[in-house]
């Protein structure tokens, strides 16, 4: 197994608008659905079943609607919890401190077919939880760039296991609707 390139950048993939991820210790750029099974076998949590996959317990069994905040300075445009784009920028830079020291793993795809609506989506994701990223690649329909230019419109930057104290159950889930981009900190569940 080998880790990619990528051809734009050696540790900092693209997010939305050209912007650059955080850079990671290493990141793997769209990896064969064998690659993923072979990363998530690693999992200690994974238990090889009779249908010849992988069954992952994880430790967050449900959607954490809880700790889910808007990023925005303008609280009124939303009817759920928000934070200051001030606060968004804090935690982002704790993820990209984080990620730094991380293998992480990038699926790139789009989120619909219909080549006049669909948004070119990315997700970028510790390489300890591949299960997730394996999933994901399973949901986005793929991507069919003649090209190495193909920049997301959507990111979702997701670090499993980085605790965020002083959020619900030390959870969160930042939507930058400006951004494009959706972090989601200390949540094994594929639904986040």
């Amino acid at each position: 197994m080998s880790i990619v390139a990528d051809p734009m950048a050696s540790r900092a993939p693209l997010g939305p608008r050209g912007a650059r991820l955080p850079a990671a210790r290493s990141v793997r750029f769209n990896p064969s659905p064998d690659e993923l099974q072979e990363l998530t076998a690693r999992m200690p949590q994974a238990r090889h079943t009779s249908f010849g996959n992988y069954n992952v317990q994880t430790r967050v069994t449900s959607r954490s609607a809880g700790s889910t905040y808007l990023v925005t300075d303008d609280p009124s445009e939303t009817t759920g919890k928000s934070i200051s784009r001030d606060e968004g920028a804090r935690v982002a830079a704790q993820q990209a401190g984080y990620i730094a020291e991380r293998d992480m793993i990038v699926v790139d795809g789009y989120i619909g077919n219909d080549a006049a609506t669909r948004a070119r989506a990315r997700l970028y994701i510790e390489e300890a939880n591949a299960n997730i990223a394996g999933m994901q690649r399973q949901l986005y329909f793929p991507p069919d760039r003649a090209s190495d230019a193909w920049e997301p419109e959507l990111v979702m930057i997701y670090t499993p296991n980085l605790p965020m104290p002083d959020y619900p159950d030390d959870r969160l889930i930042t939507v930058d609707l400006a951004a494009g981009i959706t972090r989601v900190f200390n949540s094994d569940s594929f639904g986040g």
